[in-house]
Protein backbone atom coordinates (compact mmCIF):
# COMPACT_ATOMS: atom_id res chain seq x y z
CA UNK A 1 0.00 0.00 0.00
CA UNK A 2 1.01 3.54 -0.88
CA UNK A 3 0.33 7.22 0.39
CA UNK A 4 -2.23 7.59 -1.85
CA UNK A 5 -3.91 4.48 -1.84
CA UNK A 6 -4.47 5.08 2.56
CA UNK A 7 -5.52 8.45 2.06
CA UNK A 8 -8.50 7.25 -0.06
CA UNK A 9 -8.95 4.99 3.05
CA UNK A 10 -8.32 7.50 5.69
CA UNK A 11 -11.74 8.01 6.08
CA UNK A 12 -13.22 4.32 6.38
CA UNK A 13 -10.01 3.23 8.43
CA UNK A 14 -11.43 5.85 10.98
CA UNK A 15 -14.96 4.90 10.94
CA UNK A 16 -14.18 1.27 11.48
CA UNK A 17 -15.43 -0.09 8.48
CA UNK A 18 -12.70 -1.66 6.32
CA UNK A 19 -12.60 -5.59 5.74
CA UNK A 20 -9.87 -7.14 7.66
CA UNK A 21 -7.96 -7.35 4.08
CA UNK A 22 -7.84 -3.32 4.19
CA UNK A 23 -7.29 -3.22 7.63
CA UNK A 24 -4.24 -5.18 7.63
CA UNK A 25 -2.75 -3.46 4.75
CA UNK A 26 -3.19 -0.19 6.52
CA UNK A 27 -1.99 -1.30 9.77
CA UNK A 28 1.50 -2.33 7.92
CA UNK A 29 1.26 0.94 5.87
CA UNK A 30 1.28 3.20 9.10
CA UNK A 31 3.86 1.50 10.72
CA UNK A 32 6.25 2.30 8.79
CA UNK A 33 4.72 6.10 7.45
CA UNK A 34 4.92 9.14 9.63
CA UNK A 35 2.94 10.94 6.76
CA UNK A 36 0.00 8.51 6.84
CA UNK A 37 0.33 8.21 10.60
CA UNK A 38 0.09 12.23 11.02
CA UNK A 39 -3.21 12.16 8.77
CA UNK A 40 -4.98 9.24 10.57
CA UNK A 41 -4.05 11.20 14.48
CA UNK A 42 -5.60 14.58 12.86
CA UNK A 43 -9.00 12.38 11.10
CA UNK A 44 -9.20 10.73 14.05
CA UNK A 45 -8.69 13.99 16.55
CA UNK A 46 -11.57 15.53 13.95
CA UNK A 47 -13.93 12.59 14.23
CA UNK A 48 -14.11 12.58 17.97
CA UNK A 49 -14.50 15.98 18.06
CA UNK A 50 -17.23 15.96 16.37
CA UNK A 51 -18.68 12.56 17.15
CA UNK A 52 -18.57 13.93 21.03
CA UNK A 53 -20.07 17.67 20.14
CA UNK A 54 -22.45 16.52 18.63
CA UNK A 55 -22.05 18.88 15.88
CA UNK A 56 -22.96 16.08 13.12
CA UNK A 57 -26.42 16.22 12.77
CA UNK A 58 -29.35 15.53 10.31
CA UNK A 59 -30.77 18.58 8.70
CA UNK A 60 -34.30 19.29 9.16
CA UNK A 61 -36.73 18.26 7.03
CA UNK A 62 -38.29 21.79 6.50
CA UNK A 63 -34.70 23.03 5.83
CA UNK A 64 -34.17 20.07 3.47
CA UNK A 65 -37.47 20.83 1.53
CA UNK A 66 -36.50 24.63 1.33
CA UNK A 67 -32.89 23.83 -0.06
CA UNK A 68 -34.23 21.35 -2.82
CA UNK A 69 -36.77 23.93 -4.21
CA UNK A 70 -33.63 26.46 -4.50
CA UNK A 71 -31.68 24.16 -6.28
CA UNK A 72 -34.75 23.08 -8.61
CA UNK A 73 -35.65 26.86 -9.39
CA UNK A 74 -31.82 27.23 -10.17
CA UNK A 75 -32.27 25.18 -13.16
CA UNK A 76 -35.13 27.09 -14.42
CA UNK A 77 -33.80 30.24 -16.32
CA UNK A 78 -36.71 32.37 -15.37
CA UNK A 79 -35.17 33.89 -11.82
CA UNK A 80 -31.94 33.97 -10.86
CA UNK A 81 -29.97 31.92 -8.38
CA UNK A 82 -29.61 35.26 -6.19
CA UNK A 83 -33.26 35.81 -5.77
CA UNK A 84 -34.16 31.69 -4.82
CA UNK A 85 -31.31 31.68 -2.51
CA UNK A 86 -32.26 34.97 -0.97
CA UNK A 87 -35.88 34.14 -0.23
CA UNK A 88 -34.13 30.55 1.34
CA UNK A 89 -33.18 32.95 3.67
CA UNK A 90 -35.57 35.23 4.36
CA UNK A 91 -37.43 33.95 7.52
CA UNK A 92 -35.39 35.62 10.48
CA UNK A 93 -35.08 32.78 12.56
CA UNK A 94 -33.62 30.31 10.07
CA UNK A 95 -30.99 33.29 9.23
CA UNK A 96 -30.44 34.29 12.80
CA UNK A 97 -30.30 29.86 13.23
CA UNK A 98 -27.53 29.88 10.73
CA UNK A 99 -25.61 32.92 11.58
CA UNK A 100 -25.42 31.28 15.14
CA UNK A 101 -24.80 28.10 14.48
CA UNK A 102 -21.63 29.45 12.36
CA UNK A 103 -20.57 31.88 15.27
CA UNK A 104 -20.60 28.62 17.75
CA UNK A 105 -18.43 26.22 15.08
CA UNK A 106 -15.88 29.72 14.74
CA UNK A 107 -15.89 29.56 18.78
CA UNK A 108 -15.88 26.22 19.25
CA UNK A 109 -12.94 24.92 17.03
CA UNK A 110 -10.01 26.19 18.75
CA UNK A 111 -11.46 23.60 22.05
CA UNK A 112 -13.00 20.74 19.69
CA UNK A 113 -9.11 20.01 18.87
CA UNK A 114 -7.98 19.90 22.41
CA UNK A 115 -6.19 17.19 24.18
CA UNK A 116 -8.87 17.83 26.49
CA UNK A 117 -10.02 14.30 25.88
CA UNK A 118 -6.75 12.44 25.86
CA UNK A 119 -5.76 11.78 29.72
CA UNK A 120 -3.26 14.16 31.21
CA UNK A 121 -0.66 11.51 31.41
CA UNK A 122 -1.30 10.12 27.76
CA UNK A 123 -0.54 13.38 26.42
CA UNK A 124 2.80 14.05 28.94
CA UNK A 125 4.28 10.64 27.37
CA UNK A 126 3.35 11.44 23.82
CA UNK A 127 5.22 15.15 24.34
CA UNK A 128 7.97 13.50 25.88
CA UNK A 129 8.39 10.59 22.98
CA UNK A 130 8.26 13.36 20.12
CA UNK A 131 10.35 15.62 22.03
CA UNK A 132 12.91 12.05 22.21
CA UNK A 133 12.50 10.57 18.80
CA UNK A 134 12.49 14.39 17.15
CA UNK A 135 15.67 15.53 18.80
CA UNK A 136 14.34 17.95 20.98
CA UNK A 137 15.49 16.42 23.87
CA UNK A 138 19.10 14.86 23.64
CA UNK A 139 20.77 12.42 25.17
CA UNK A 140 23.26 12.27 27.96
CA UNK A 141 24.40 8.80 28.15
CA UNK A 142 25.10 7.24 24.56
CA UNK A 143 25.14 3.19 24.93
CA UNK A 144 23.88 0.01 23.09
CA UNK A 145 24.63 -1.85 26.20
CA UNK A 146 21.45 -1.57 28.13
CA UNK A 147 23.68 -2.51 31.98
CA UNK A 148 25.55 0.14 31.64
CA UNK A 149 23.06 2.87 30.80
CA UNK A 150 21.30 1.33 33.97
CA UNK A 151 24.68 2.15 35.81
CA UNK A 152 24.81 5.40 34.16
CA UNK A 153 21.33 6.50 34.93
CA UNK A 154 21.19 5.12 38.77
CA UNK A 155 24.93 6.90 39.20
CA UNK A 156 23.28 10.07 37.67
CA UNK A 157 22.04 11.40 41.36
CA UNK A 158 19.27 12.58 39.40
CA UNK A 159 16.93 9.70 40.26
CA UNK A 160 14.65 9.61 43.48
CA UNK A 161 13.96 5.39 42.73
CA UNK A 162 16.43 3.03 41.62
CA UNK A 163 15.56 2.30 37.50
CA UNK A 164 15.86 -0.90 35.52
CA UNK A 165 17.09 -0.81 31.50
CA UNK A 166 15.17 -2.98 29.46
CA UNK A 167 16.72 -5.39 26.98
CA UNK A 168 14.97 -5.37 24.09
CA UNK A 169 17.33 -7.00 21.52
CA UNK A 170 15.59 -10.46 21.37
CA UNK A 171 12.62 -8.10 19.93
CA UNK A 172 14.36 -6.74 17.53
CA UNK A 173 15.00 -3.31 19.36
CA UNK A 174 19.11 -1.93 20.17
CA UNK A 175 19.65 0.99 22.69
CA UNK A 176 20.27 4.65 21.23
CA UNK A 177 21.13 6.00 24.85
CA UNK A 178 19.14 7.43 27.77
CA UNK A 179 19.03 10.67 29.95
CA UNK A 180 17.07 11.53 33.19
CA UNK A 181 14.43 14.33 32.63
CA UNK A 182 11.44 15.58 34.90
CA UNK A 183 7.97 15.45 34.18
CA UNK A 184 5.67 17.83 36.39
CA UNK A 185 8.94 18.23 39.07
CA UNK A 186 8.92 14.14 38.66
CA UNK A 187 12.43 13.06 37.45
CA UNK A 188 11.99 10.23 35.45
CA UNK A 189 15.14 7.75 33.52
CA UNK A 190 14.55 7.72 29.44
CA UNK A 191 15.68 5.23 27.11
CA UNK A 192 15.66 5.17 23.04
CA UNK A 193 15.18 2.22 21.74
CA UNK A 194 15.82 1.40 17.67
CA UNK A 195 14.24 -0.95 15.65
CA UNK A 196 12.57 -1.60 11.82
CA UNK A 197 9.54 -0.86 13.12
CA UNK A 198 10.40 2.29 14.36
CA UNK A 199 11.77 3.90 17.71
CA UNK A 200 10.32 3.07 21.13
CA UNK A 201 10.69 5.23 23.87
CA UNK A 202 10.83 3.66 27.65
CA UNK A 203 9.72 6.28 30.61
CA UNK A 204 10.40 5.47 34.55
CA UNK A 205 8.80 6.92 37.06
CA UNK A 206 8.35 6.67 40.78
CA UNK A 207 5.20 6.12 42.37
CA UNK A 208 1.66 4.21 40.97
CA UNK A 209 1.09 3.43 37.62
CA UNK A 210 -1.79 5.78 35.91
CA UNK A 211 -5.48 3.83 36.70
CA UNK A 212 -6.34 1.90 33.47
CA UNK A 213 -8.48 4.50 30.98
CA UNK A 214 -11.77 2.89 29.53
CA UNK A 215 -10.05 1.83 26.37
CA UNK A 216 -6.99 0.43 27.80
CA UNK A 217 -6.73 -3.20 27.56
CA UNK A 218 -4.93 -5.56 30.64
CA UNK A 219 -5.10 -5.23 34.59
CA UNK A 220 -4.85 -2.59 36.81
CA UNK A 221 -1.09 -2.04 37.35
CA UNK A 222 -0.23 -3.64 33.87
CA UNK A 223 -2.57 -2.55 30.66
CA UNK A 224 -1.70 -1.55 26.76
CA UNK A 225 -3.95 1.55 25.61
CA UNK A 226 -3.58 2.37 22.23
CA UNK A 227 -4.94 6.26 21.16
CA UNK A 228 -4.11 9.06 17.90
CA UNK A 229 -1.69 6.42 16.31
CA UNK A 230 -0.06 5.91 19.03
CA UNK A 231 0.37 2.36 21.61
CA UNK A 232 1.51 2.61 25.07
CA UNK A 233 2.27 -0.01 27.30
CA UNK A 234 1.91 0.20 31.42
CA UNK A 235 3.97 -2.27 33.90
CA UNK A 236 3.96 -1.38 37.86
CA UNK A 237 7.37 -2.24 39.12
CA UNK A 238 8.06 -2.34 42.88
CA UNK A 239 8.02 1.58 43.76
CA UNK A 240 7.71 2.68 40.04
CA UNK A 241 6.02 2.38 37.03
CA UNK A 242 7.53 1.76 33.25
CA UNK A 243 5.80 3.11 30.18
CA UNK A 244 6.96 1.93 26.64
CA UNK A 245 5.56 4.29 23.82
CA UNK A 246 5.43 3.19 20.20
CA UNK A 247 3.64 4.27 16.79
CA UNK A 248 2.33 0.99 15.93
CA UNK A 249 -0.86 -0.73 16.00
CA UNK A 250 -1.57 -2.93 19.56
CA UNK A 251 -1.31 -6.27 18.01
CA UNK A 252 1.34 -5.42 16.37
CA UNK A 253 3.47 -3.96 19.82
CA UNK A 254 2.24 -7.30 21.46
CA UNK A 255 3.37 -8.96 19.28
CA UNK A 256 6.95 -7.52 19.12
CA UNK A 257 7.15 -7.11 22.16
CA UNK A 258 5.59 -10.56 23.57
CA UNK A 259 9.11 -12.03 24.20
CA UNK A 260 10.41 -9.50 26.47
CA UNK A 261 10.33 -9.09 29.89
CA UNK A 262 7.51 -6.94 31.83
CA UNK A 263 9.85 -5.15 34.13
Amino acid sequence: MNCETYQDLAAAHVDGVLNPREQQEVELHLATCPTCQRLFTEESRFHAAFTTRRLVVAVPDSVEQRLRAVLVAESTPTLSWWKHLTAFLRPPRLALGLAAAGLFIVLALPYLFSREQEPLWFAQAIDSYQAVTGGRLGLTYHTHDPQELERSLNNSGQLDFVTHVLDLRSAGYHIEGGQVMKIAEHPVAVVLYKGEDGPIVCLRQRGMAPPIPKEGKGRKGEYVYTHAGYTVSFAQVSEHFCILIARLPRETFRRRLGMAPAA
